[in-house]
């Protein structure tokens, strides 16, 4: 019984290394390449917890070796990474 709930801890590592980040991109970003990041994070292991159409972007959770090599995708549309956080209104 051991193994399995060892395994299964393993397999949620890569989520618990993961940073909330919120990507956009500049106007006149074509949809295709906010597409392919979108598959650059799922593909190097993290999700995309929220998509924003009208910004040109999403939000997600990504391991930090895919948020540090994410900029570098798109020369042309260069996004902006940032970290998610919380942000108050006095």
């Amino acid at each position: 019984m051991k193994l399995p709930l060892a395994t299964a801890l393993v397999g949620l590592l890569p989520l618990a290394m993961a940073k909330s980040i919120i990507v956009y991109y500049p106007k006149g970003t074509p949809p295709s390449v906010i597409d392919n990041g979108k598959k650059f994070i799922t593909d190097a292991g993290g999700s995309i917890t929220y998509d924003y159409p009208t910004l040109r972007g999403f939000a997600a959770d990504a391991p930090d070796n895919a948020v540090s090599s994410f900029s570098d995708q798109s020369p042309n549309h260069k996004p902006f990474v940032e970290d998610d956080q919380v942000i108050t209104v006095n």
